[in-house]
């Protein structure tokens, strides 16, 4: 088997709902506001169409108190079967 490239870090959507709700945050537009970025990054980081940067791990980090360990999750390439 190969691998079609380098693993992703993605964002734990979960901890993240989970913590927004512990905050009363009820949107992502809020989020957004909180953290300090756009609404347009937060949709994408949460759609898991976008890897979060340095800058969404912090506000994460420091807004919310959303550990590093458990805001986001390691991804493993897909894999190909190597044909004889």
């Amino acid at each position: 088997m190969t691998t079609t490239g380098p693993a992703e870090l993605r964002l734990n959507t979960d901890v993240v709902r989970a913590g927004m709700d512990a905050k009363g945050l009820t949107s992502l537009d809020q989020l957004a506001d909180l953290i300090g970025l756009s609404r347009a990054t937060v949709v994408r980081v949460m759609g898991g169409h976008l890897s979060p940067s340095p800058a969404f791990i912090a506000g994460l980090r420091i807004r919310l108190d959303i550990p590093f360990e458990l805001a986001l999750k390691a991804i493993e390439p897909a894999r190909l079967k190597a044909t004889a």
